[in-house]
């Protein structure tokens, strides 16, 4: 693994930047910075939280690629906004398998079982009358 990599782990791990010092640019210091923060903010997320660790996720690898010395722009510390259109994915093969998209099963509507129950309480409601 990355010297780089690893530094970043133990900031993480220890709440510091001491382990990338000397090994991040000192222009990029400020986005690293900035990224760390993002890292520490999300890092104890709730993990029934799909989003939540999606953020913490993001935050990571934004992190870990400027440790690596890989500049981002402004806008792609922040990229979780993008995670929404994750889902769209249609065509997918993984080991060259190729998987078909999850869709939803149709609901089953109310109105076949609502003209159901009624015409079993209009039946049973004949019936009785016709008794009494």
């Amino acid at each position: 693994m990355e010297e780089a990599i690893v530094a970043a782990d133990r900031s993480i791990a220890t709440g510091t930047l001491s382990p990338l010092e000397e090994l991040v640019e000192p222009e990029l210091m400020p986005q690293l910075e900035e990224a760390f923060e993002d890292v520490l903010a999300t890092k104890d997320f709730d993990t029934s939280n799909v989003d939540a660790g999606r953020e913490y996720v993001m935050n990571y690898v934004t992190f870990t690629h400027l440790a690596e010395g890989e500049e981002h722009e402004e806008a792609d510390l922040h990229p979780t906004a993008q995670t929404d259109d994750l889902h769209e994915v249609e065509n997918v093969k993984v080991a060259g398998e190729h998987i078909e998209p999850e869709t939803e099963e149709p609901k089953a509507s109310w109105l076949p079982w609502g003209l159901a129950g009624t015409f079993f309480v209009t039946t049973i409601a004949g019936f009785l009358k016709r008794r009494v």
